[in-house]
């Protein structure tokens, strides 16, 4: 895989600002006992202090399971 320089967002870079909003998706705990279920929602646009990260894979920490079913 290779990573691409991205600009960043400025008064000198309009280009980019973020029109969103922009869909998303997350797996996200409703129950103790049950699994993770998909979530969907919308994050606004990116302002001047913003940082946008692409992700390709991502991983859940088991300390966060533990948190989620109370041990």
């Amino acid at each position: 895989m290779s990573l691409k320089p991205v600009q960043a967002a400025d008064a000198n870079n309009r280009a980019a600002f973020g029109n969103g909003p922009y869909p998303v998706e997350e797996r996200t705990a409703y129950a103790p006992t049950g699994a993770l279920r998909l979530m969907k929602f919308q994050r606004r646009a990116l302002g001047p202090k913003d940082v946008a990260i692409k992700l390709h894979f991502c991983g859940v920490c088991h300390s966060d399971i533990h948190t989620v079913r109370g041990y």
